[in-house]
């Protein structure tokens, strides 16, 4: 799709379809609009005056217009009260109303943002909204399926139109910056909806020397040789029953005006899940190939770095690996040993992601990062806890958690933060080694979160447990049923304004 901010009126344009917006509880319409409506014989005017139009927020309303209109079709898109709108309004209706265009396929677009404009004084984040709700909106995976010819969208082009906007060039940039924000996140999605037998850790390996290629970052894939000689004991424990090779990925961004220590995103990698010998119901484990969400997430947010060029040094990390019962396999009751030195007792095999997340954890303070956020779809507990509607977000420093909170505000994807007492780390405390992975049933993802911190040492550390928000059960406004990309752009808005 092509995406371009034009200086020309809407009325100029020749497209398939025209977007304009109206608010509720409107009872005329914008200026600039009173041209289109004119040539409409005041279609518009007329039924707002009658209170016919469908003005609260999420309703779209479509006008056939071709003889009259240099378009086929002209779509108003209500925004709710206008005392009320905001970011997320626009971003989800441009998504709602893009993806009406497409299931009508059409191909051209022309969107009028006159309304939206001369009601924000966040015009920036506005034109960044507008393109996140286009690409977001237009996500699908389809690449499986056989009898589907054409597998794109069917919109190709797209022109943003504001009369009376001068600096073309920043609005330009504001809309390939969404762009990018959205495309990462689809890229995630891509990578955590492949099926298992294809996304194994070497292709996410491959993925991510891609992304380095492209952007322009420092790649290092660590095999299993390579980990055995650093001491990630834990990392290999789960991966012990699987025939794929396991690869502990790292990708580097340095900016050279950047004097921080490297911040670290750390993404947990379990290309397939099955619990090992602790194993899991057969129901829903076929969902465990997105076990690799937070992998995925990682490299999502490293693609969107790579391109936006933020003056900060980052680090990601994504230890990869299988989850899989055999005779090599780690069992209940062993103890492994850490990068770090600790020992662990394994009382759960299915207790996994914070096995591999240990040796991350210790790789990053071994490389003195100055901070370190995690990304894991940890535990069945969190989806307890939250549902499906917020990432858990466990935080040992204030600051990094304001950071992390600011920025899920900016991307809709909205947070809690979690306790982290310390009564919490004595149910993790083993009898026969210096921790154990699991605590009893109580507070599942609180000991978890524990379990992580212990590797942390004095390093600013934030854990995001996305279980709960791995999924999308129906595709709504951005966000596509399957596989969420959550919280790719939360974590890309958190870097660029660390």
């Amino acid at each position: 799709m092509k995406l371009q901010h034009k200086k020309n009126s809407i009325l100029r344009e020749k497209a398939n379809a025209y977007i304009i917006t109206v608010f509720d509880k409107q009872s005329t319409i914008h200026k600039s609009f009173k041209e289109i409506d004119k040539k409409i014989n005041n279609k518009i005017t007329k039924l707002l005056k009658d209170n016919k139009l469908k003005t609260s927020v999420g309703s779209i309303s479509e006008f056939p217009v071709s003889g009259e209109l240099n378009a086929d079709y002209l779509f108003v898109v209500s925004l709710g009260e206008k005392k009320q709108f905001n970011i997320d309004v626009l971003r989800t209706q441009t998504a709602n109303v893009f993806r009406k265009i497409d299931s009508m396929k059409l191909n051209s677009v022309a969107f009028s943002l006159e309304e939206i404009m001369g009601s924000t004084n966040k015009k920036n984040e506005a034109y960044q909204a507008v393109s996140e709700g286009v690409f977001l909106s237009q996500y699908s995976f389809k690449k499986h399926k056989t009898k589907i010819v054409n597998k794109d969208t069917s919109i190709k082009d797209i022109s943003i139109h504001v009369s009376g906007e001068k600096n073309s060039n920043l609005i330009q940039k504001m809309l390939e910056r969404g762009k990018i924000f959205a495309t990462s996140a689809n890229l995630t999605k891509d990578l955590a909806n492949e099926p298992a037998n294809y996304m194994t850790p070497t292709k996410l390996a491959e993925t991510a020397l891609e992304i380095a290629d492209s952007h322009g970052l420092d790649c290092q894939i660590i095999n299993k040789a390579a980990a055995k000689e650093l001491g990630m004991g834990s990392y290999l424990s789960v991966a012990a029953g699987s025939n794929q090779e396991p690869k502990f990925i790292i990708l580097k961004y340095s900016h050279k005006s950047a004097k921080n220590k490297p911040v670290a995103l750390i993404g947990k990698g379990i290309t397939f899940d099955t619990g090992g010998i602790s194993l899991k119901p057969s129901a829903g484990m076929d969902e465990m190939k997105g076990d690799m969400s937070g992998a995925a997430t990682v490299l999502g947010v490293m693609n969107a770095i790579g391109q936006l060029k933020p003056k900060i040094n980052v680090v990601g990390i994504a230890p990869c690996t299988e989850n899989m019962p055999g005779g090599k396999a780690t069992k209940p009751g062993d103890v492994v040993y850490a990068m770090d030195g600790q020992s662990i007792e394994v009382l759960n095999t299915d207790a996994e992601g914070r096995l591999v997340l240990a040796d991350a954890i210790s790789y990053a303070v071994k490389e003195k990062c100055s901070a370190i956020v995690d990304i894991a779809t940890l535990t069945g507990a969190m989806m307890i806890s939250l549902g499906s509607v917020r990432t858990g977000v466990f935080a040992n420093n204030d600051v990094l958690f304001e950071k992390i909170n600011k920025a899920s505000q900016k991307s809709n994807e909205p947070i809690w933060r979690m306790p982290l007492d310390d009564a919490y780390g004595k149910m993790i405390i083993s009898n026969v080694a210096d921790i154990k992975n699991v605590g009893d049933r109580e507070a599942g993802s609180i000991t978890a979160a524990k379990f992580l911190e212990k590797f942390v040492g004095k390093t600013p550390w934030a854990h995001m447990d996305i279980a709960g928000v791995m999924t999308i059960k129906q595709s709504k406004g951005e966000w596509t049923k399957g596989m969420s990309g959550n919280p790719v752009r939360t974590l890309i808005h958190m870097i660029c304004d660390y």
